[in-house]
């Protein structure tokens, strides 16, 4: 019946398991009722241990909605910035795509010229440096 516990909301039998806190200013929530009262803030507008005093918990709700705001802002800077990092790796590696097709072809239009140069009539002086830029 909580004869035992006067003055808290720590028995069982309450007609209400949880307590609601407003929270006025900061993110509402829910604690359970024996939480109420019992000299701890649970509720950042103190809200949950209004019997004990008003003075004894301090509104800091705005302080933790600060606090909310700035942790979703350098979430978002972070999304923006991984977001950022995918799109500017995907420019990278569409670059050296294109990069290494066009040395690819230089390569076989090169491998075709030295080729020719192979199967004409050229000094052999020529045919030799022809050869040593192959080994490039």
């Amino acid at each position: 019946d909580g004869s035992d516990e006067p003055g808290t909301s720590a028995c069982a039998g309450q007609q209400q398991t949880l307590f609601y806190c407003p929270n006025t200013g900061g993110t509402p929530r829910m604690v359970y009722t024996s939480h109420v009262n019992d000299g701890i803030c649970d509720c950042c507008d103190g809200s949950d241990e209004l019997a004990s005093g008003p003075t004894l918990c301090n509104n800091s709700c705005d302080a933790e909605a600060e606090e909310r705001r700035q942790l979703v802002e350098r979430l978002e800077k972070g999304i923006a910035a991984h977001k950022e990092a995918r799109r500017s790796a995907k420019n990278t590696k569409q670059q050296w795509r294109q990069r290494i097709e066009k040395m690819t072809a230089e390569a076989q239009q090169l491998e075709t010229q030295v080729q020719q140069a192979k199967d004409s009539q050229i000094p052999p002086g020529v045919a030799r440096r022809l050869e040593a830029m192959e080994g490039l």
